[in-house]
C-alpha cells in the first residue's frame, strides 16, 4: 500500500451537504478499491487564482489514504467524471527516510592530550 493525497476544488455554487456529499463519494472509491482512508482535510471555500468555469471561488477538500498503485486510476477517473469538481490533484506521498543515529562524541576525546 502506497500513501496519497487528493486535492480537490469543489464548485462553490453547492450546499454544505453536497459538498460532503462529494467527498463522502471519493471515500467511498477509495475504500471500494481497497484503501483506506487516513485524513480529510476541509479548508472550506476559497478565492481561486483564477476563474474556472466562470468560478471565482470554490471549496478545498484534502483527502489523505493509502492504496494500492493498481487501484489509483479508478480514484482519479472517479474525480475527473465527477461534474462538481472543478479541478483535482492526486499525489502520491514520498516515504522519508529515517535519519541514521549520530554518534555522539565525548568532548574529553577530541581534546589533544
Amino acid at each position: 500500500m502506497q500513501k496519497y493525497e487528493l486535492g480537490v476544488v469543489i464548485r462553490p455554487t453547492l450546499s454544505e451537504e453536497a459538498v460532503q456529499g462529494v467527498v463522502e463519494k471519493l471515500k467511498s472509491t477509495i475504500t471500494a478499491q481497497g484503501g483506506t482512508v487516513h485524513n480529510v482535510d476541509f479548508w472550506g471555500r476559497r478565492k481561486l487564482a483564477y476563474p474556472i468555469d466562470k468560478q471565482k471561488e470554490g471549496y478545498y477538500v484534502f483527502i489523505q489514504f493509502s492504496l494500492s498503485p493498481r487501484n489509483v486510476a479508478e480514484v482519479s477517473r472517479v474525480a475527473r467524471y465527477t461534474e462538481d469538481i472543478l479541478r483535482h490533484i492526486l499525489v502520491k506521498e514520498e516515504e522519508k527516510p529515517e535519519k541514521p543515529a549520530v554518534a555522539q562524541v565525548s568532548d574529553a576525546s577530541t581534546q589533544p592530550e
